[in-house]
């Protein structure tokens, strides 16, 4: 009996024990899952306990609940597909805790834009722009490159070289190439710091890996860091928090056309992190004659996600062999022959390789505060190969006098011209959200050094002391840029958006010939240019009611010469004897011999742009037409003719006043025939007239012989 006096007190001691910590275990997290923009439930939404087992998903309301959660620190994610997966550390101590997520979704609702800092948004930014989502890219593409892939947006010109929109492709915006059209990847740009130039071919099949586009039509907005005179195009890779899988894509077409493509994607892995990886091979014989292409890429993107940061890396490159067709063909030929090209050597080929390594970290400071952080590291080496006839060997470094003591001065002979390019930026960008806006500071910082060279690798006719592979000619470029800029969105009123910001520019170019061949003493050439640049911006946005808004932006945009434009026309440093395009030279001494002459105050100016716009937009549930008219005032756009060389034959130069107008218009229209069909329709119009208001153009006179 006294035995089990003595168990009472111990099991009411142990019974007291379990019941506080089965009360303590018995903690629950509820919430709702809704659409940042429209409100609505998501359901199916996976809410996930890091760190534990505990999950569920969404109900039809949006609504979860997590019970038998112990008292704690947590991170407590939430993930839904086509939406920006969001992590958010919670305390769990009163029995109930209530936490509701609004995600942000990847695609707007009707817009089908991914919403980032550097994009245009719908009756809010004030410049004309068009969306091209993933679903649009997934109906368009089979595997051309993407200048041809987004040809039909309003006041775009596509073409390609092999006529098949693989290889050499070029992309034009409202007239002007796309030098003067800046293009960025994930907001870093993709333009070549020297020339100017964008090289498609060099990133076959990208658009496998792409999650949208957005065409920003003229001056756009200063945030993008770089200037644009055509536009802007920024494209963003796509997502990684799709569902897991493998996918393999074969296709074969026209012309000998074939392309391979495995795509990897894990998934989200332990709700943290995700990866994909995709390789791509593409050939073609192209539509043209001896166009062929031979093509290979890899795609590589991995991303970690916390509480409050996503940090992700994408390694992408690949490899081109392309044979040129850039020369055009006479009338009477493509009458004959419509697939001619002019090009026979079978060797005349641009073999290149350009790999590009992106960190990308952003970080929420607060609820209302965010940083981005952006470094990249770009790295290019190649050759063009081609067939030269008649050409003087002098030219080459060449002097040949043959057995009889005859000067030998011209030969046939197959000359590759290399480049090797690195290129290594940063771009930061503070976003803070306010309560009528938002306001964000940022910049562009990169370095860029080149190094040309030019090697003979066969001739007809060669010394015979000639060396194998001999160099003709090397030149070195280096570039500095540094852009910041502070951009305001202000909504004084809810219907109306104020755009401002302020854009500086400093940027420098150096240039100097290595002593190779016969580029030596007065022969070689070196300058140093420097520019610094103002581009303020503003424009208004006023939403009339909910399907009617009206809008207006001024902006100022420069833009420096490109290293061709410091040259003839056409001739440039790889041509022996041609001089850069300068007014003052001082030669610079060494052992009392001239060692290279020294360029200053280069003859061609930057341009400078005075952009006006005003557009209206009428979105109504069946329809859509947007309608812009620009007048775009040029001072000092870089023309044809604008100068005369040595040599009497017209080069390029600045047109002192030009203008560049018109309107452009934008229809889609939907008509739902049957509960699971819809029939869309989309066009769009540009009327535009170009012309000189102040300009000389001067002509040479050419000899008979010409």
């Amino acid at each position: 009996m006294t035995y089990r006096l003595l168990l009472l007190p111990a099991a009411l001691f142990l019974l007291l024990v379990f019941s506080a910590a089965a009360f303590a275990a018995d903690h629950r997290i509820e919430g709702t899952v809704t659409d940042s923009q429209t409100g609505r439930p998501l359901v199916g939404a996976n809410i996930f306990l890091e760190g534990t087992t505990i999950g569920t998903t969404s109900d039809a309301n949006g609504h979860y609940v997590l019970t038998g959660v112990p008292a704690g620190r947590y991170t407590l994610t939430v993930s839904y597909l086509g939406y920006r997966l969001e992590k958010r550390t919670v305390v769990v101590s009163a029995p109930t805790l209530t936490v509701n997520f609004a995600l942000t979704p990847v695609v707007l609702p009707g817009q089908e834009v991914i919403v980032t800092a550097t994009r245009a948004k719908f009756r809010e930014t004030p410049v004309p722009f068009t969306n091209i989502s993933r679903g649009e890219l997934q109906q368009r593409y089979w595997a051309q490159d993407i200048p041809m892939l987004i040809a039909t947006a309003p006041s775009v010109y596509a073409y390609s070289d092999a006529g098949n929109g693989i290889g050499y492709s070029y992309l034009k915006i409202r007239g002007f190439d796309q030098r003067r059209v800046n293009v960025m990847l994930n907001g870093i740009p993709l333009n070549d710091p020297e020339d100017h130039n964008v090289y498609w071919v060099d990133m076959p099949d990208f658009a496998a890996s792409v999650q949208d586009i957005q065409i920003q039509r003229g001056a756009g907005t200063s945030i993008y860091g770089s200037s644009s005179f055509g536009g802007s195009v920024n494209i963003v890779t796509s997502e990684l928090t799709s569902e897991r899988g493998l996918k393999i894509v074969s296709g074969a077409g026209s012309y000998d056309t074939r392309k391979f493509t495995a795509q990897f994607n894990s998934g989200l892995v332990n709700n943290t992190y995700a990866l994909t990886a995709r390789y791509s091979r593409v050939l073609s014989d192209g539509y043209r004659e001896r166009s062929n292409v031979d093509l290979w890429s890899y795609f590589l993107s991995a991303a970690r996600y916390t509480a409050n940061t996503t940090t992700q890396i994408n390694i992408y490159g690949g490899q081109e062999i392309t044979h040129a067709a850039w020369d055009g063909s006479p009338e009477d030929v493509l009458k004959v022959n419509h697939r001619d090209n002019p090009i026979t050597y079978p060797n005349t080929i641009d073999h290149f390789q350009q790999p590009h390594y992106e960190l990308i970290h952003d970080w929420d400071l607060s609820e209302n505060l965010n940083l981005n952080n952006t470094f990249f590291y770009i790295h290019g080496i190649g050759y063009y190969e081609g067939l030269k006839h008649h050409k003087d060997l002098v030219d080459f470094g060449f002097h040949y006098f043959n057995q009889n003591g005859n000067l030998i001065k011209k030969t046939d002979l197959v000359r590759q011209k290399w480049v090797k390019k690195d290129q290594v930026g940063w771009i930061p960008r503070l976003t803070y959200q306010h309560r009528n806006g938002t306001l964000t500071f940022g910049g562009e910082f990169y370095s860029y050094w080149s190094l040309h060279w030019g090697k003979v690798i066969w001739a007809n006719r060669l010394p015979p002391d000639a060396e194998p592979d001999h160099k003709y000619y090397q030149y070195r470029g280096k570039r500095f840029s540094g852009t910041a800029y502070v951009h305001e969105i202000w909504k004084p009123i809810p219907k109306l958006s104020v755009m401002a910001d302020l854009n500086l520019q400093l940027k420098n170019y150096r240039f100097k010939h290595d002593p190779v061949a016969n580029f030596v003493g007065e022969n070689r050439h070196a300058f140093r240019v420097d520019w610094k640049f103002f581009n303020p911006r503003l424009g208004l946005n006023y939403n009339f009611t909910s399907s009617l808004n009206v809008y207006g932006s001024i902006a100022v945009s420069n833009l420096e010469p490109s290293d061709d434009d410091l040259y003839d026309t056409w001739q440039g440093p790889d041509d022996l004897g041609v001089r850069p395009l300068f007014k003052k030279s001082r030669p610079v001494y060494k052992n009392g011999q001239i060692d290279y002459v020294e360029w200053s105050d280069p003859l061609t100016k930057p341009e400078r742009l005075y952009d006006y716009e005003l557009g209206f937009g009428l979105d109504r549930p069946n329809y859509r037409l947007k309608v812009n008219a620009y007048f775009m005032d040029f001072t000092n756009e870089i023309v044809p003719y604008g100068q005369i060389g040595e040599d009497g034959v017209p080069i390029k130069g600045n047109a002192e006043s030009t203008v560049h107008r018109g309107v452009e218009i934008e229809l889609s229209a939907r008509k739902s025939l049957n509960p699971t069909l819809t029939a869309r329709v989309d066009a769009n119009l540009t009327l535009s007239q170009n012309y000189f208001r102040k300009f000389t153009q001067y002509e040479a006179v050419y000899d008979d012989n010409w």
